[in-house]
């Protein structure tokens, strides 16, 4: 090749390589270093996205724990019964033993009153007493706090008789109450 060829071809390739670069591979280059810093900036958003929902998830499977255990002690502190009257007479009992125990003069059992809303029934009794000391009322009514279910006094109207009590308390309870789920068998059976 005669030196005039070589800077034909020299002046041919800084042509190509002065529209090349400029035109084609430098915007080429470009594209591919932005699109690769876009996908970096998404791996990383991804990344805090995702660990944010793992701290999240053992955040509620903590709470979630929580709740069910907070949910077991609160069942365990229902009355037992798997309908309103037996509920009804377990709650009945328990007044009577406390009553019994703590020498509480009882003139009259009221009728239960039930609330149900979902799984829970809410069941309140009033009791009537005559001529009561004020020391064994405050025994009864330490008695009902201190049962392993839960009861609460509602309502306590007292009048003073001379040296003595006459009044109404009212105490309430609670059941868990499953609403039964109809199952296939059962249906297949109705049908």
């Amino acid at each position: 090749m005669n030196p005039k060829e070589k800077r034909l071809l020299k002046m041919a390739a800084i042509i190509f390589l002065a529209g090349f670069i400029p035109f084609k591979a430098a915007p080429t280059a470009w594209k591919y270093i932005n699109d690769e810093w876009k996908d970096y900036k998404k791996l990383k958003q991804d990344i805090e996205y995702f660990t944010t929902i793992k701290e999240r998830a053992e955040f509620w499977q903590e709470e979630n724990k929580r709740i069910k255990k907070e949910r077991d002690e609160i069942r365990t502190k229902a009355l037992p019964g798997r309908n309103q009257e037996l509920i009804h007479s377990k709650m009945e009992n328990r007044l009577r033993e406390l009553s019994l125990s703590t020498g509480f003069s009882v003139q009259s059992w009221g009728l239960p009153e039930f609330y149900q809303t979902g799984d829970w029934l809410f069941i309140s009794k009033e009791i009537q007493f005559r001529q009561t000391d004020p020391a064994t009322l405050l025994r009864f009514l330490q008695a009902i706090d201190n049962v392993p279910e839960y009861l609460a006094l509602l309502n306590l109207d007292v009048r003073s008789n001379r040296n003595r009590l006459d009044g109404n308390v009212r105490v309430s309870g609670f059941a868990y109450l499953p609403i039964p789920v109809p199952s296939e068998d059962n249906l297949a059976d109705a049908s």
